[in-house]
Order: structure tokens, then C-alpha cells, then sequence
């Protein structure tokens, strides 16, 4: 999973876009869907929230996209509070848990 911050414009160069389609290819995803995540009325950063995933392959890849977000970390206060990168990660890793992982239970 990644979360990446962008702006309106084209920087030439989007690296965050190439690693994500790279993990995508290589874990065979076949498909994608793109949705925005609900605006919280107490926000008033600007900013806003795409969620793309693709998923269909050996392992899922979900990008966060934080639209006209600052350089702060999702949820923490201070920029974008419409998710909380933290729990995001969380849930993506609780929801893909491999059960082979040794001594970890969940």
C-alpha cells in the first residue's frame, strides 16, 4: 500500500505512479477501481482523497492519493484528516495477513 501526496499539475517523472503499476504488473492485478474517500465537513485543508486499488493478482496494491494535501501525515492533524494513514495501513496488512506468518496471531 502506499500514500503519496500530488498535486494538480505534472511534474514529469511521477515516481509514486510508476512503483505502484510496477507492484501492480508484477502481482498479476487485473483489476482497478478508483474512488474518492468521503470529505470530512471539519476539514478545511483543501485537500482530498482518491483510493485507487488493484486488485485479481497474488497480492493486492492500494494507493492513497492525497490531492492538494500538504506534507503531513494523513490523520494527524495539521493536513488531510479524511482517513488516518496509521489505521490505513493497519487494516490493509489485517486484511492481507498471510496466516503462514510465524508467531503472529491475530
Amino acid at each position: 500500500m502506499v500514500i503519496s501526496h500530488y498535486i494538480c499539475r505534472d511534474l514529469g517523472g511521477n515516481h509514486t505512479y510508476n512503483n505502484v503499476k510496477f507492484w501492480a504488473t508484477k502481482n498479476g492485478c487485473t483489476t482497478f477501481t478508483s474512488q474518492p474517500l468521503p470529505h470530512k465537513a471539519a476539514t478545511t485543508d483543501g485537500s482530498s482523497v482518491i483510493l485507487e486499488k488493484y486488485t485479481g493478482g497474488i497480492s493486492d496494491v492500494w494507493l492513497y492519493k492525497v490531492i492538494n494535501g500538504s506534507h503531513n501525515w494523513p490523520g494527524s492533524g495539521g493536513g488531510n484528516m479524511d482517513f488516518n494513514a496509521s489505521l490505513a495501513i493497519w487494516d490493509f496488512f489485517k486484511l492481507h495477513l498471510k496466516s503462514e506468518v510465524p508467531g503472529f496471531h491475530h
